[in-house]
Formats: C-alpha cells, sequence, structure tokens
C-alpha cells in the first residue's frame, strides 16, 4: 500500500507544511510517536485522520 506524508498533503492543499505538522501534533494522536515522521499508509485511518486535521485547517 502507498504511504502518504504530511508535508505533501498540505502542500496540495497551499497549507504551509510547518504550520500542518504543528495542528497534527496539536491532535496529540496516540497512534503517532513523538519526533516520528508523519507518514501513513494511504488511506488507512490514520490517514483519514490527518485529512479530517487538514480540512479544519484549510477551512
Amino acid at each position: 500500500m502507498p504511504t502518504v506524508k504530511a508535508v505533501d498533503m498540505a502542500k496540495e492543499a497551499g497549507i504551509d507544511p510547518k504550520r500542518f505538522r504543528q495542528a497534527l501534533r496539536d491532535e496529540r494522536f496516540s497512534w503517532h510517536a513523538h519526533n516520528e515522521r508523519w507518514i501513513v499508509k494511504a488511506g488507512s485511518d490514520e490517514h483519514k485522520a490527518m485529512q479530517s486535521v487538514l480540512h479544519k485547517i484549510s477551512s
């Protein structure tokens, strides 16, 4: 299954990647360890959670 990076999601949406990663950190997802890269499997629950955060900050 392909992977998705937060930086690529942000760039596609026209959002600053640093802003997106901060918003993701603010969510404190239990599945993401501190200082790990924001890379998830496409279509996974984690990907959907990241899409939700991206939608929140782009609205």
